[in-house]
């Protein structure tokens, strides 16, 4: 095979692994706005909501027939923060595979964000 044309499929194969960091990338900060949206719609109803794994007391009326909110399920701002920050630096090192494959390759490849 030509050289270029092997240097040309290397940079292709990894553009693909860095689109597949992306999208696991993506999953996770999905995963995680999923949760938030969870707990905010709890929350729309916060007068009978209790918090589990908090150390906070509620009244018996609350934890017998409230709505929970399993704190140890919360994500932490770290969580959040390293969740987008990965998104953003993995989204970043997509583009710049991108912008060096030949229009030929990007025919055959998606897109990045």
């Amino acid at each position: 095979m030509h050289e270029s044309a092997e240097t040309e499929r290397e940079a292709l194969q990894t553009y693909l692994e860095l689109a597949r960091r992306l999208a696991q990338c993506e999953r996770d900060v999905a995963a995680i706005v999923a949760r938030v949206r969870e707990i905010a719609g709890t929350l729309e109803h916060w007068r009978t909501v209790y918090v589990l794994h908090a150390g906070a007391g509620f009244p018996k009326e609350v934890t017998m027939t409230g709505r929970a909110i399993d704190a140890s399920k919360w994500p932490t701002a770290d969580e959040l923060a390293d969740a987008l920050g990965a998104w953003h630096a993995s989204a970043e090192t997509v583009r710049t595979a991108w912008a060096r494959l030949s229009a030929a390759s990007r025919a055959s490849a998606p897109p990045p964000p």
